[in-house]
């Protein structure tokens, strides 16, 4: 193995170990859940860490808050609030390390793609 391709190989190793760090800060700090509602109050999503509904409630005056063919876009806006309020507290407790500093490297193995081969 030439020294060019061994410095190489370790710098891959180096990155991927800050990558594999940076990903183990990134899943501990996703919020539990977060929920939200839609523009008039009719309805209120709770989404789990995951964004997956975890309820879904109308108010009990939700007829005098929305049209009632219009339940439906009001679920559909209120979960889209709660997958936005659970984006914007996750992306607020990223941590912060090492990788803030680096440049972005790309490494390609390989002779894959090339044209002239």
């Amino acid at each position: 193995m030439d020294n060019a391709f061994r410095q190489e190989l370790e710098q891959f190793q180096s990155y991927t170990a800050e990558l594999q760090g940076m990903l183990s800060g990134l899943q501990g700090s996703c919020p539990e859940r977060a929920e939200a509602s839609d523009a008039q109050g009719a309805v209120q999503v709770r989404v789990d860490g995951g964004g997956l509904p975890q309820s879904i409630t109308a108010a009990s005056d939700w007829g005098k808050r929305c049209k009632p063919d219009g339940l439906g876009m009001a679920v559909v806006e209120a979960a889209r609030h709660a997958h936005s309020a659970l984006m914007d507290t996750w992306s607020q407790n990223l941590p912060s390390g090492p990788w803030d500093a680096l440049p972005v490297r790309v490494f390609v193995l390989g002779d894959c793609g090339r044209s002239d081969t």
